[in-house]
């Protein structure tokens, strides 16, 4: 079984907690779309995209995650993410997986479950990544 050094126990007992499950404020983060999968929830079929904040990023390393309904009325919704990406609603997401998209990210409050009362990063909307230099015309 592993076990700090004294020295190391010392250190880790002396660093401030990590606060990485803080909400970040709401605006938008550039991030690279790492995963995406099919899941079965309540009410039906739906999507969990998973998108990361790249290496040399502010916040890098953060994550964010947003489902998409597979129904009939959140088909906008998920062609509206298929663009961000400039796909095809037919292309296999494994082929996105690296690429890049900007997301507008808000704080919203947990209901239920373990985390009640919590805040936590809800994404609102994936766009198509634009260098933020350019950002302010594009968008």
């Amino acid at each position: 079984m592993p076990k700090l050094s004294k020295q190391d126990a010392t250190a880790v007992k002396n660093t401030e907690a990590a606060t990485s499950f803080a909400p970040l404020p709401p605006g938008l983060y550039d991030v690279v779309l790492r995963k995406v999968e099919a899941k079965q929830g309540q009410k039906g079929p739906y999507w969990l995209w998973e998108f990361e904040i790249p290496e040399g990023f502010e916040h890098e390393g953060r994550r964010f995650w947003q489902n998409t309904s597979l129904s009939v009325e959140s088909r906008p919704f998920l062609k509206r993410t298929f663009d961000a990406f400039g796909a095809s609603p037919d292309v296999d997401t494994d082929n996105l997986i690296g690429t890049m998209a900007t997301v507008r990210v808000s704080v919203r409050t947990i209901r239920g479950g373990d985390k009640d009362g919590q805040q936590t990063n809800k994404v609102d909307e994936v766009l198509p990544y634009v260098d933020p230099e350019d950002r302010e015309a594009a968008i």
